[in-house]
């Protein structure tokens, strides 16, 4: 068990006929109240509430029954935390984020009284009371190396919180479901701002919403799987299932070529990388950006894509259909329990097949769709033409396909705040959130929606 070593304790003793002449305690100090004057001099013995105050708490009035008992109690408490490894120090912080104690492979230690930012108080008193008192005022924080919040100890136990940034208010964190998961982006050149493999502690840096949503949520890792250019459908862009790409071993983008589609290029493929068809609904892209060796790491991915053109066609299903050569040839476990594909040739088709092939290929994912950005216009400019139904067509069919799949919506196009009036804000060029307010924009619409959906369990 963790003891917390300290000095001679400093309790001031009092009847309880006294204690309308209480002032506040001194700092690091508390007020032992007895009925029966049973304390002695060391202020051990029984009492019926004992006071705590400091420099900048007033003094509260608190029920307690036996000084030590208590402190055991607390030092029971902190003994069930222990750092992941062997070499990791924790921090045990008071509300206001002052470090009162640490913990790491030997147990619970006093190390002084310091404010976040480090800085020595000067506290007086017994170390092991300001914890008993912190303890009590408003709980205890259990933060790792790095200042984040790992857990929070009360009276009613220990409890895991939210990882939250050290200079954020412990106190009013909720619980994060989305911690320590892993999130992967999938879809067009909007998606590629995230691309590329990120981990823990994430920080947003440039233009990548991705990492941003990553920081506010805690994520484990972000795997940002995007293609510049291309869609849902079989045939937009050069066709044949788009601009032929170039995947690294990892499943990141190398680069594309936008002049060739994966069955007419004949150039080199770059070293180390794999050939494959540019669009979403692609099983080769899928089952190359998502490897074997990281594809049951994911808990949800994010699609999104507007590059297609419109079309109002329902969703319909081929039976035997060939359209996608590589998923035909995926055997049994794949093509052989579907049978046929969706109608490769509109947007709704395109939709279906690409979250359908993403489902079965990662069934332990939660599927994701977004319906878009918006602020689409000319660049720098302004837009006050609000009937502009593009995009917002392609939204509402994504919004459609959500509902015909059961596949949760983040309705981004909606909610991300970017409009017409101002753009040039957030829109660097026609359509790209390619500035730190567009970066933060979107993910402020993709953080709030993802609050709705839980992880898989």
């Amino acid at each position: 068990m963790g003891q917390i070593v300290s000095s001679a304790a400093k309790p001031k003793r009092c009847n309880i006929s006294k204690l309308s002449q209480l002032g506040t305690p001194a700092a690091g100090e508390y007020i032992l109240v007895s009925s029966d004057n049973s304390m002695n001099a060391a202020g051990q013995g029984n009492f019926d509430c004992y006071i705590i105050g400091d420099n900048s708490h007033p003094a509260t009035e608190l029920p307690l029954h036996n000084i030590n008992e208590e402190k055991e109690a607390l030092e029971n408490l902190l003994s069930e935390v222990q750092p992941s490894n062997g070499t990791d120090t924790l921090y045990v912080t008071d509300g206001d984020g002052n470090i009162v104690a640490k913990i790491d492979a030997q147990g619970v230690h006093s190390v002084g009284y310091y404010d976040k930012d480090g800085n020595e108080i000067s506290a007086g008193g017994d170390l092991s009371d300001i914890i008993l008192t912190a303890y009590y005022r408003d709980g205890l924080y259990v933060s790792d190396s790095v200042g984040n919040a790992v857990f929070k100890l009360d009276k009613d136990g220990l409890e895991v919180i939210k990882i939250v940034a050290k200079e954020a208010d412990f106190k009013s964190t909720l619980k994060n479901d989305w911690y320590n998961k892993n999130l992967a982006t999938y879809g067009d050149s909007v998606v590629a701002v995230t691309n590329g493999d990120f981990h823990a502690p994430m920080e947003a840096s440039g233009y990548n919403w991705g990492k941003r949503v990553g920081e506010y949520f805690t994520l484990a890792n972000l795997y940002g799987r995007g293609i510049g250019g291309q869609g849902y459908k079989w045939t937009t862009g050069v066709g044949n299932g788009g601009s032929v790409s170039f995947i690294n071993a990892d499943g990141t983008l190398n680069s594309r070529n936008d002049s060739y589609n994966y069955d007419n290029y004949t150039g080199s493929v770059p070293s180390g990388t794999t050939k494959v068809r540019g669009c979403l609904s692609s099983w080769l892209r899928i089952t190359t950006m998502f490897p074997a060796s990281m594809k049951a790491n994911v808990d949800v991915v994010l699609v999104m894509a507007h590059n297609d053109a419109y079309d109002s066609t329902d969703c319909s299903f081929v039976a035997n259909d060939t359209t996608d050569p590589e998923w035909a040839a995926s055997g049994a476990d794949y093509y052989g329990k579907i049978g046929g594909d969706y109608d490769l040739t509109t947007l709704r088709g395109g939709i279906a097949s690409t979250l359908m092939k993403l489902q079965l290929w990662m069934p332990q994912a939660i599927i994701v769709l977004l319906s878009g950005i918006s602020g689409q216009g000319t660049t720098g400019e302004l837009n006050t033409n609000i009937n502009n139904t593009g995009l917002m067509n392609i939204a509402e069919a994504t919004r459609e396909m959500s509902k015909l799949t059961s596949v949760p919506l983040i309705d981004t196009f909606a909610t991300d705040g970017i409009n017409g009036w101002n753009r040039t804000t957030y829109i660097a060029d026609t359509i790209h959130p390619y500035t730190t307010a567009g970066r933060d924009m979107f993910a402020r619409a993709v953080i709030g929606g993802l609050k709705t959906i839980l992880p898989n369990y």
